[in-house]
């Protein structure tokens, strides 16, 4: 899983990893520390859907009062986003 805050002992990883060899690149010091451009890319689209789904008033503010009216909310709004994009 990919973490979006990353701890001090991992950033001076980074940094170590990067002032030891100035001909690295951030993708391949992002490569020697485990993280993945695919993994980034995946996130993102995810990211993308759920800021899409907020668009809908009544997902953003989970107006619906039980678990089964809220999901099905988030199919018909995940139905009509898809059918926009086809």
């Amino acid at each position: 899983m990919v973490m979006k805050v990353y701890s001090p002992e991992f950033k001076a990883d980074a940094v170590a990893l990067y002032l030891s060899d100035p001909s690295h690149t951030f993708e391949g010091i992002g490569k020697d520390l485990g993280i993945s451009r695919e993994t980034y890319r995946r996130r993102n689209m995810i990211e993308r859907c759920f800021n899409r789904l907020k668009g809908f008033r009544g997902i953003a503010t989970r107006y619906e009062k039980t678990a089964t009216s809220y999901e099905a909310a988030v199919t018909l709004a995940s139905f009509l986003l898809w059918a926009r994009s086809v």
